[in-house]
């Protein structure tokens, strides 16, 4: 038994993969034999697949009489608490700092590992919650089952409503059987099952259904990596994999698995290796349990349905109760040698939901020695030598970048710019952001931000309402949505602060959709930017000066359908480097666009070498990619891996006048297996200020961590215990 100090420690830094989903007790209809055993018959084989609590650890809570919740590491219950009162632990989630949240129909708790009560929130009157989750460092959204039914996130610390909208009901009467998961996605919206309407349906946080699907018996759905969704379909007793055009992908049911008695499917959940854990509710209002003969509370199937594990955990000193919520906590490894590529990986971050920077921007201090990362709780630098790491933002906070002259990281929150030094910690307020508006770029002398806002205060598409926010997560509607905002020609303007003064000057004003700000990193008067929208419609790439003069296009598309975007500069402030498609989905190409003399080199690619962001090292003489699955605008039957890349021109024998283009072709090499990575979350390459590694981020095991793969390849085979797992 590890002491309880250690334990909770270890569980700050826990990979999250949730089963979570609650019961529906009181509303079940009796069982035939209600009050007695469900039936003479075995509930399972005698002899139960897999390791039983040692499988895996994870945190455990159920629908039941008591509002029993566990942690389970090491095959042993190291924790437990039972909270006081009436109701049913319908949602639960153990978070990043070892506080658990957790919905008990009549209110939200929030309590320390040491099980103090830090917060908490009383259902209204005529209502219950049976999910909840945190949203960010201080926030929690939660569902309130009330007639009117409302989607709500609040402000734990001010009480604040920050969002909030009705949900249509069935039964408005019928509080209690309304609604159990509900689920924020990657993109920002909400997936909520209509229990008493058998609908699942994702709604924007305005209340704009953006997707709906019926779907009987549905108490729970959950987002995947790859964009479908995984539903669990309670007294139907199946779990189910669909599309976004409602198709059915992967299927379970319970006659998968005859020797297993199944009573309530609430929730299922998808490991990283492709297995899906699947609960087993036990609905103590109306069944006796018979400690001879009980049921399993899980099983972990494989995607061909081979049972791998089951959980039966009915007894002290493990009487775990029924289950609702299956959280898993098996940390991803710390390094492992890819046996597709040969090169080291390691795991540079511990927290759960933490990212790096977006492909282009700096997320590198001045001197190199340092990496910035956001968290689930704040911004973060890590050691690179050491890869130790320290929080030095606390709290609710949207990353701009790294300065390039000084140790400071730029950051805004509340509706103002912030750095700090990353080194002191010392913090300054630079000035407040105009109504709606963003920074997205730091100059090279440090000595101005850049940023863009709609005027008049029209509504722009909104990300989630997450603490630290970055275009990395592919909407599952993104290309209507591109289309969309593009036809809106709203008006936009660009602006400048002044890092000294936090003055704020406009630059320039534009009815196209504009986007991705980007200062030279050596030139800082010199700004990059793009017209968003659909590639194959827009003229992307331009620069204009800090004060608003010399306003240029970069590219000129020379045939139909040719389409150019990811744009991003060299480290001497000399190339823009663009990827480049003639046309559209066929031929692929980096291009590089030389500021000084105007001189054009394009590499080619492959098709399954195509990237959906490029970089380059510091010295020029590598590019990297982060590849793309089948369903990017390549549609690469084999993208999926991180690539490195050796740029070769080709040898001019021939002509070669001065507006002619520099042919050469990229050498790729494979440094990663992406193939359990969902690509709707963009790894964003970069390498390490020496070269030497490639920085990315990846939800290969379930929860976004930052990664690092080693340049160079490692000529000795790795131990067991470094393996990537299956």
């Amino acid at each position: 038994m590890f002491p309880m100090k250690s334990v909770f420690q270890l569980l700050a830094i826990a990979g999250l993969v949730l089963l979570s989903h609650p019961g529906l007790a009181q509303t079940n209809p009796p069982a035939v034999n209600a009050g007695k055993p469900a039936s003479d018959a075995p509930q399972a084989p005698a002899v139960l697949p897999g390791k039983g609590l040692a499988q895996h650890d994870f945190f455990y809570a159920g629908e039941a009489k008591e509002e029993r919740m566990s942690i389970v590491r090491g095959g042993q219950v190291v924790w437990s608490y039972t909270h006081p009162g009436r109701g049913e632990i319908s949602d639960a989630v153990l978070e990043p700092n070892g506080n658990i949240l957790f919905a008990h129909q009549f209110g939200i708790t929030e309590i320390t590992p040491d099980k103090k009560v830090v917060w908490n929130f009383d259902a209204p009157a005529q209502t219950e919650i049976h999910t909840a989750q945190p949203i960010g460092a201080n926030s929690v959204w939660f569902i309130e089952n009330g007639n009117p039914a409302r989607f709500v996130v609040i402000d734990k610390a001010t009480g604040n409503i920050e969002h909030q909208f009705e949900l249509s009901v069935k039964n408005p009467g019928s509080v209690h059987g309304q609604f159990r998961q509900a689920r924020l996605t990657a993109a920002g919206t909400i997936l909520v099952a209509h229990m008493d309407s058998h609908r699942v349906v994702e709604y924007d946080l305005d209340g704009k259904v953006l997707w709906s699907q019926d779907v009987t018996s549905c108490w729970s759905a959950k987002p995947l990596a790859n964009g479908n969704i995984l539903i669990a379909g309670a007294g139907e007793k199946f779990v189910r994999e669909i599309n976004r055009k409602g198709e059915t992908v992967w299927q379970w049911t319970a006659a998968d698995a005859p020797e297993y008695k199944f009573s309530n499917v609430q929730t299922a959940t998808r490991l990283p290796n492709g297995n899906t854990i699947v609960n087993n509710w036990f609905n103590q209002w109306s069944d006796k349990l018979d400690p001879g003969n009980a049921p399993v509370q899980a099983i972990e199937v494989t995607p061909d349905k081979k049972v791998v594990w089951a959980l039966r955990a009915w007894s002290p000193p493990a009487d775990l109760g029924p289950s609702t919520t299956i959280q898993i906590l098996d940390e991803p490894p710390t390094s492992w040698i890819d046996p597709a590529t040969g090169h080291r990986v390691v795991r540079l971050t511990r927290e759960p939901g933490s990212a790096s920077l977006y492909f282009n921007q700096n997320g590198y201090t001045a001197d190199g020695k340092k990496l910035v990362y956001s968290t689930p709780g704040g911004i973060s630098v890590l050691d690179l030598a050491t890869r130790e790491a320290r929080q030095i933002v606390p709290g609710r906070a949207r990353l701009i970048e790294a300065g390039r002259k000084t140790q400071r990281i730029y950051y805004a929150r509340e509706g103002a710019v912030f750095s700090t030094d990353a080194d002191t910690g010392e913090t300054r307020r630079i000035g407040a952001l105009p109504p709606g508006g963003g920074v997205a770029t730091v100059n090279a002398d440090e000595t101005l931000l850049a940023g863009a806002y709609v005027e008049g205060g029209a509504q722009q598409v909104r990300p989630a309402p997450d603490q630290q926010l970055h275009p990395l997560d592919q909407p599952a509607n993104k290309a209507e949505m591109m289309e969309r905002r593009w036809a809106a020609r709203l008006p936009m303007v660009f602006f400048t602060l002044d890092v000294r003064t936090g003055e704020i000057k406009t630059i320039h004003r534009s009815n196209d959709w504009l986007g991705h700000l980007l200062f030279s990193p050596t030139d800082p008067t010199l700004l990059m930017f793009c017209h968003e929208g659909p590639w194959h419609k827009v003229d992307r790439i331009w620069t204009i000066r800090a004060d608003g003069s010399g306003l240029k296009q970069i590219h000129t598309r020379t045939m139909a359908m040719e389409i150019f975007g990811h744009e991003f500069w060299s480290a001497d402030g000399k190339t823009i480097w663009y990827d480049l498609q003639t046309p559209r989905g066929e031929d692929f190409w980096l291009a590089g666009y030389n500021i000084d003399s105007g001189a054009r080199t394009w590499y080619h690619l492959q098709r399954n070498e195509w990237s959906i962001h490029f970089n380059v090292s510091r010295d020029g003489a590598l590019f990297c990619g982060d590849g793309g699955d089948p369903g990017q605008v390549a549609k690469a039957p084999d993208g999926e891996w991180l690539y490195l890349f050796r740029p070769e021109l080709i040898e001019n024998a021939g002509i070669n006048e001065k507006g002619f283009v520099q042919p050469g072709v990229l050498r790729a090499e494979r440094l990663v297996n992406m193939s359990k990575h969902g690509y709707r979350l963009e790894p964003n390459v970069s390498f390490t200020p020496d070269r030497k590694w490639v920085v990315f981020r990846s939800n290969m095991f379930g929860p976004v961590y930052v990664f690092a793969v080693e340049v160079a390849k490692t000529e000795q085979p790795a131990p067991p215990s470094a393996s990537r797992p299956e």
